[in-house]
This record gives structure tokens, C-alpha cells and sequence, in this order.
């Protein structure tokens, strides 16, 4: 989390395939370990979305969150959290879909909680 109060991964973007579960939840365990902590707020000219779009194939954030879906996963102590997002917009924000979300050990196998997830979540 930055300074200010928003999220931004602090590593280079990983892709991977959407039903290989243990390379997914290697990338979300590499994500895990990156998360904590807080760094200073990237300058307001700096694209944060300039390296996902680019591996999407995509020219703009909108063209991107059209048709994905979205998983967050929170670790704490020894259980995460998998909560799923719907989009509420045409600009991608997003809202969480509460009734769905579930709890889980850390030591579960995490690409295929998000996997099960994803399934559940609907296209944005």
C-alpha cells in the first residue's frame, strides 16, 4: 500500500495460465511475500497500467477490465481471505461480492481456491 492509501503491486506483472493451479498460486504466494509495508505514492505521471496492458495486448485500462474478472487475496497470520469483485462501471471500478467470499488456511493450495473463485465471479 502506498503512502496515500491505495494499493500498487511492487513487482514485475506475472502471467500465467488461468487453469494451471499450482503456477497460480506460486504467483499469488510471490505476490503475498512482496505485500506489507508502505511505500511512497509513484508520481501522478507515472502509468501504472502501461505493463499489464501491455502483456493483454490492450491500448487502454478500459479495454482491459472489459470481460476479466477479479480475485483478491488477503493473508493474516494463518488464513487468507479470497473475495471476489464485480464491476460496477464502465470506467472498472469495482465492488466486492461479499456473499461469496471465503476464508482458508495459508497452507491451502491458493491457484485452486482462485480457481473455484474465479468460476463463481462474474465477467466484468
Amino acid at each position: 500500500m502506498t503512502d496515500a492509501g491505495y494499493w500498487v503491486d511492487v513487482g514485475r506483472v506475472r502471467v500465467v495460465d488461468e487453469h494451471d493451479g499450482s503456477a497460480i498460486d506460486e504467483a499469488v504466494r510471490e505476490a503475498l511475500g512482496r505485500s506489507g509495508g508502505k511505500i511512497a505514492a509513484p508520481p501522478l505521471s507515472v502509468d501504472l497500467t502501461e505493463e499489464i496492458r501491455a502483456l493483454a495486448g490492450v491500448k487502454t485500462w478500459g479495454a482491459f477490465v472489459k470481460g476479466t474478472k477479479y480475485v483478491s487475496v488477503y493473508a493474516a497470520g494463518n488464513t487468507v481471505r479470497l473475495t471476489p469483485y464485480r464491476r460496477v462501471d464502465r470506467l472498472g471500478n469495482l465492488e466486492p461480492i461479499s456473499e461469496l467470499e471465503c476464508a482458508a488456511s495459508v497452507k491451502a493450495n491458493l491457484g485452486e481456491l482462485v480457481i473455484a473463485m474465479l468460476a463463481k465471479t462474474p465477467t466484468a
